[in-house]
């Protein structure tokens, strides 16, 4: 629902775009839970000039700098590049992530895959 979510918003205008977006982030939060485990969590914010890295997300797979996998197990993000789990709490997140719809402005271009084992991600 997530992946469906964030590819739609691609093909919207502004305004459509950046509620969507949106949406999917909130989703996102509401399926997390504040967990503890080792690599790979990752706390999205509203702050571009608190995250780590300005992340713009694409449907084409050959464009991507990274290819990632969002898990809902923080077990199966352990010491796995490219699984991402999403926590709602900062502190124990190991990357901070700020989503743009300007693929310009982000420092790396993801496509969100439903496959775990075709993750690329080099940080």
């Amino acid at each position: 629902m997530l992946l469906d979510m964030l590819k739609t918003s691609i093909k919207m205008n502004g305004t459509e775009r950046t509620h969507n977006i949106l949406l999917a982030i909130m989703f996102l939060l509401m399926l997390i839970t504040c967990n503890t485990c080792a690599a790979q969590r990752i706390f999205v914010t509203d702050n571009q000039y608190s995250a780590d890295y300005k992340i713009y997300i694409t449907n084409n797979r050959y464009e991507a700098d990274w290819i990632i996998y969002q898990t809902d197990n923080q077990y199966e993000a352990n010491d796995n590049r490219g699984r991402w789990f999403v926590t709602q709490n900062r502190y124990i997140a190991d990357y901070m992530m700020y989503f743009t719809d300007n693929r310009y402005a982000a420092d790396r271009i993801v496509y969100l895959t439903k496959n775990k084992y075709e993750v690329k991600m080099g940080l």
